[in-house]
């Protein structure tokens, strides 16, 4: 299923406040004048640029193995994403999804030289992604609403335990073509502001995210 939102400028009402976080400012420490009208002509100009778009597939898990979950376009090698599915109820599928922000965002853009405007075009980037994600994910979530499924928290290739040659799979189970993503044999992905992944869809879930099993101490934990 590909998904595209009806109108891109509405997703990026929050882009200030969030490129500013990823920037390292917050609250007690914002960033000056300068540096959010520099934040806010950036996001003025890929307003008018910006065109996510993203993919999903539900397929029906074949089996979920102490190491991993197998599928029809090959397995998810992770413990903890098995964990997790072992522990919901009744059958189990996984939503796959590739989500990209694109090219065309970064026309009208420019650093300049400047290694500020360098940050804040990356900074800028990465936010876009992470909205398109987000549209992909709220459509996969509404598929699965209408099948009377809950949804785990999506996970990515390169997190928790499960490596980044886990693109592979995700690449087969998607046209990713029809969105304009493809992946080097070094598993990265083109355009480079992409998101792809996996949410473990059941009946029941007794935990959102693989966290719920995993000890460490790291920036990504989802709180349960």
């Amino acid at each position: 299923m590909i998904v595209t939102p009806a109108d891109p400028r509405r997703l990026i009402s929050e882009l200030p406040r969030k490129v500013a976080a990823r920037l390292g400012y917050h609250q007690r420490n914002p960033p000056d004048i300068s540096i959010s009208n520099a934040i806010r002509e950036s996001i003025a100009v890929v307003g008018e640029r910006f065109k996510p778009r993203g993919l999903y597939q539900i397929m029906e898990v074949k089996a979920v193995e102490e190491n991993g979950i197998r599928l029809e376009p090959g397995a998810i090698n992770s413990p903890l994403l098995a964990r997790l599915a072992r522990r919901g109820s009744g059958e189990k599928s996984i939503a796959f999804f590739i989500a990209t922000a694109g090219e065309e965002w970064r026309e009208g853009l420019s650093s300049g030289g400047s290694s500020w405007m360098d940050l804040l075009i990356e900074a800028l980037g990465s936010e876009l992604a992470e909205l398109a994600a987000d549209l992909v994910e709220d459509g996969y979530q509404a598929d699965a609403q209408s099948r009377g499924l809950k949804v785990s928290a999506r996970l990515s290739p390169g997190y928790c335990d499960w490596g980044l040659e886990g693109q592979e799979v995700i690449f087969k189970a998607l046209a990713a073509h029809q969105i304009g993503v493809s992946l080097t044999p070094h598993f990265i992905m083109i355009p480079a502001k992409t998101v792809s992944g996996a949410a473990v869809l059941a009946e029941n879930l007794a935990f959102d995210a693989p966290c719920a099993f995993c000890s460490k101490d790291c920036p990504h934990r989802r709180r349960l």
